[in-house]
């Protein structure tokens, strides 16, 4: 019979004064966590980024028809105040070719019938300055009335020539 080789019990136990110290744990669940945090805010910026380039990109197109359609409203405004303008210079055109228009037209240039005296104002009455009737007399000091009463005696005095 062989002999048994010599065995002692080991005794497997943290708490054993010769076992063997294992080494120390270390979590590795905060760093995990870390670097998944990381993952995540660089993916939701980079798809944040891709966002807004698609956003500008599709934007674009929607801001060109926005800023067209509001050309085109004032453009519209355009040529109808000129058809307008247009059809008021028609209807001049049309009054001026009545004899009416052609003698409204003349006396806005200073044509008379023969036999009217043309009567013409110089002065306005917001300029400085003493006022002469054709008789010469000023009139800067006289009455309203007495200028209406001078301007009928210079009109019928025009008449009788």
């Amino acid at each position: 019979m062989a002999s048994a080789p010599n065995l002692d019990p080991v005794i497997v136990s943290p708490y054993h004064p010769g076992a063997r110290r294992a080494a120390p744990r270390i979590n590795v669940w905060p760093r995990r966590r870390l670097w998944a945090l990381a993952l995540r805010l660089v993916t939701i910026g980079l798809l944040a980024g891709l966002v807004v380039r698609f956003g500008m990109f599709w934007a674009s197109p929607l801001q060109r028809a926005y800023q067209s359609g509001a050309v085109r409203v004032r453009l519209e405004q355009e040529v109808q105040a000129v058809q307008s303008r247009q059809q008021r210079l028609r209807d001049d055109i049309a009054y001026l070719q009545t004899s009416e228009g052609i003698e409204q037209a003349a006396r806005q240039l200073g044509w008379v019938f023969p036999g009217e005296v043309p009567v013409r104002a110089d002065r306005t009455p917001n300029e400085v300055g003493p006022a002469v009737a054709p008789t010469g007399r000023a009139l800067a000091a006289t009455s309203t009335s007495e200028r209406i009463q001078e301007f009928i005696n210079v009109c019928l005095a025009a008449m009788r020539r």
